[in-house]
């Protein structure tokens, strides 16, 4: 009959949400809180990368750091595994087969996933140890790193997972009992989304000058002799006896560093 027919539809939708406590369905709590923990990390992968990379940083095991990066990126590797598995939707249907999810996860997300995991500064590390100085294997290292900028696009994915426009469907209803329009909302929220964009190019941008001026910094001429240059130098931030900067500037140098980037990216 139609009503057993329905019940059994029920059930059936019920153990889908209830399997594997939740995870796998875009639209249970748990699913939402575990997309929003990886927000949270790759939010702070997109401060904490740029920083390093800046100022040369490199976290070692005594560092806090070393493991919380070392937490995230296990975190995205039960991720991967997950995909395989996790529900999505596709034109407005719910998809459960696990074939068509694997196939459309390989076809889509899982090159970036694995490339933004992939711990290319230590495997750079292991193969030119024996072969290249110190200062070009840092400088490897520091490059290979920038790899992982690629999972700021798993931003893109996550925000998909968390269907934003049930969200924002939500908030309009709430908003329009205290007299705010849909329109005066969707403008509140497209300024808010290209602030942070912005703030997110500017960070990085930033730092990648900071970058630039800090490599200059330790520079030697032909005899091997202390040769400071670039902008930094040129702003007075080296001591006179050519040592690195003092720790005690940094955050003025990250500050010099981001108003260049804000007023060249608001003026060209």
């Amino acid at each position: 009959s139609t009503e057993e027919a329905n019940r059994l539809e029920l059930e059936r939708q019920r153990g889908e949400r209830e399997k594997w406590c939740g995870i796998l369905h875009p639209e249970t709590g748990v699913s939402t809180f575990y997309n929003q923990m990886h927000i949270f990390f790759l939010l702070y992968v997109m401060v904490s990368l740029p920083v390093r990379t800046a100022f040369q940083i490199t976290p070692t095991a005594d560092d806090w750091a070393f493991w919380v990066d070392l937490f995230i990126d296990a975190a995205i590797v039960l991720d991967i595994v997950l995909n395989f598995s996790r529900y999505q939707y596709e034109k407005g249907v719910l998809v459960t087969d696990r074939a068509t999810i694997r196939s459309s996860y390989l076809k889509s997300w899982f090159a970036i996933d694995v490339i933004s995991v992939m711990p290319f500064d230590h495997i750079v590390r292991l193969f030119l140890a024996q072969s290249a100085d110190e200062e070009n294997l840092a400088r490897a290292t520091r490059f290979m790193r920038f790899t992982r900028i690629m999972r700021f696009a798993r931003l893109i994915k996550l925000a998909k997972h968390q269907q934003l426009e049930t969200a924002i469907r939500n908030l309009q209803q709430f908003l329009n009992s205290v007299g705010v329009t849909a329109m005066e909302l969707e403008f509140a929220l497209r300024q808010l989304g290209l602030v942070c964009i912005l703030m997110g190019v500017v960070h990085m941008v930033g730092c990648m000058w900071l970058h630039v001026g800090r490599s200059g910094l330790m520079a030697l001429d032909a005899d091997g002799l202390p040769a400071p240059e670039g902008w930094l130098f040129a702003d007075g931030w080296l001591p006179n006896n050519g040592t690195a900067p003092d720790n005690v500037y940094v955050h003025e140098q990250y500050v010099s560093a981001v108003y260049w980037a804000m007023v060249t990216m608001c003026t060209v």
